[in-house]
């Protein structure tokens, strides 16, 4: 749903068109068409994400284990992207700000797992529903959470219906559609099937053990990646048959990095650099790869340019529209060195004590170095193993006679300290810090300046040390539960049904 002044700017412009095309229909023929008369046909959107799946783990991005072919083919009929990162290294708020195109640090109580996400958000979907598209979405959306107190009457990606559906709508027809195919491959829990593949050739992470127990955690993974692979191939043959992949947008990506520790939930690449490819034959060159650092935030202004409707006012992304339609690869847009992203944690024990592994968090990545500026919480004690599969055990037993399994389980569970600099090209896994290393201080400090500026400009609480507003926000319990909890105003946890979130926070929420 748009914004109340914008819904209003939209009417006003689509009532001033409708009298441009009764007083003056040649203008108007003029304005929908382009080369002298060929008809500027708005193109369908079809965006695929996957979950939990980085950018190291499709076949075209250097997988040797895991095989996928369709994957691959549409990279090499469109534009792959090698340094795209997400705004947040966990589900909820990375889909809040893909929706949105905004960081999440600007989406409130959407920056913390199992908050809502406000109706008074600009989203792409709601923008080209409004300008006529029809909107859907099929598996996994928007969430974890609850979209009730956040005011929407359907979900923020659309309403549910089947592909086949919609592309049927589509056939024949001068209504474009914008579809959000979710699913959760990748996800844990996931089962590995002996199929005769040798596990030697899966790159196992370097702090994590290789044994055969981690590297058949990875097969069964790399396993869900070529069934992911085989429902893409199933949506472009789809779209052939429907005579509809000509004019179709097709988006493939995942929400963040794989589960593992230092991946999903922390701010290294394994959590933030995500693989994305962009398929649209009536437009899009094939065969191009794209080294420019894009985030996924950029989205939901691409597509509205796409579509011919202007970005919303909120958002902070950049459209990528240029980039898609040059003709070359390598860097397309210099001014696209570097990118950001964040990590909102909270603080709330009991049922909410496994998330306690999200420590709140900012970066900057550029082509050479990743910064973090990590916001420590009084007695936070360090990154949760959850999702982290069978390593945790394996790591539990061996780290007390062995000093490099000991510091490893350091590093993927230990509190961060406040400042973390790498070198992202010595190394690639970022396991060695640099902040404290003098010969490094000046590059700390410009890049933590720049940290600052766009964090600033963009309006972050923790830019203005209002931080602890993140902390305050209610999460939800997860599993099949409709409980929430949250401090009050009081400073207490607080317990309570979903249904009072929205009277919940009018009440202990006053500034937002």
């Amino acid at each position: 749903m748009l914004a109340r002044h914008n819904r209003r700017k939209w009417l006003v412009l689509w009532g001033l068109g409708c009298f441009v095309a009764w007083a003056f229909p040649s203008a108007a023929l003029a304005a929908d068409t382009v080369d002298g008369g060929t008809p500027n046909k708005r193109p369908n959107i079809l965006l695929m994400i996957a979950d939990d799946m980085s950018w190291k783990d499709w076949g075209i991005y250097g997988n040797t284990f895991a095989k996928t072919p369709h994957i691959d083919r549409a990279a090499a009929e469109g534009v792959r992207f090698t340094n795209a990162y997400i705004n947040s290294p966990v589900c909820h708020p990375s889909r809040s700000a893909l929706l949105t195109g905004q960081d999440i640090w600007r989406l409130r109580d959407a920056a913390v797992f199992g908050g809502t996400l406000h109706n008074t958000f600009d989203t792409y979907p709601a923008m080209l529903g409004d300008g006529g598209y029809e909107v859907a979405h099929s598996g996994k959306g928007w969430g974890p959470g609850f979209t009730e107190p956040g005011g929407w009457t359907v979900p923020p990606a659309g309403r549910v219906a089947r592909l086949p559906q919609i592309l049927a709508n589509a056939e024949g027809g001068d209504r474009p559609f914008c579809f959000w195919w979710g699913t959760t491959l990748g996800h844990r829990e996931f089962d590995y099937k002996p199929d005769g593949r040798a596990l030697d050739t899966i790159e196992v992470p370097p702090y994590l053990p290789d044994t055969r127990a981690v590297r058949e955690d990875f097969g069964g993974y790399f396993q869900e990646v070529e069934a992911f692979d085989a429902e893409v191939g199933k949506v472009v043959a789809a779209l052939e048959r429907a005579g509809l992949a000509e004019d179709t947008i097709l988006i493939i990506t995942s929400d963040h990095g794989q589960p593992w520790p230092r991946g999903k939930g922390s701010l290294y690449d394994m959590g933030t650099r995500v693989p994305l490819i962009v398929r649209w034959p009536a437009k899009i060159k094939p065969s191009r790869v794209v080294d420019d650092f894009v985030n996924l935030i950029d989205l939901a202004p691409t597509i509205l340019e796409a579509a011919g409707l202007a970005a919303g006012a909120q958002m902070t992304g950049k459209s990528l529209m240029k980039t898609l339609l040059s003709d070359r690869s390598g860097v397309i847009e210099t001014a696209r060195d570097r990118t950001h992203f964040a990590l909102e944690a909270h603080h709330t024990v009991g049922p909410y004590q496994a998330w306690l592994g999200y420590m709140s968090g900012r970066a900057i990545r550029t082509d050479k170095h990743l910064y973090i500026r990590n916001y420590p919480r009084q007695g936070h004690p360090g990154w949760k193993p959850v999702q982290a599969g069978p390593t945790v055990g394996i790591m539990q037993k061996e780290m007390a006679v062995n000093e490099t399994v000991r510091r490893n389980y350091e590093l993927c569970f230990g509190l961060r300290p406040e400042e973390e600099l790498y070198d992202v090209k010595a190394d690639p896994y970022q396991m060695h810090d640099l902040a404290d290393d003098p010969r490094y201080a000046e590059i700390k400090k410009t890049l933590e300046k720049a940290l600052a500026d766009y964090m600033r400009a963009t309006a972050d609480p923790r830019a203005a040390g209002r931080g602890e507003v993140f902390a305050r926000y209610p999460i939800w319990a997860g599993g099949s539960t409709s409980q929430m909890g949250g401090y009050n105003l009081a400073g207490q946890l607080e317990l309570f049904h979903h249904s009072r979130y929205a009277q919940w926070m009018k009440e202990n929420h006053p500034d937002r």
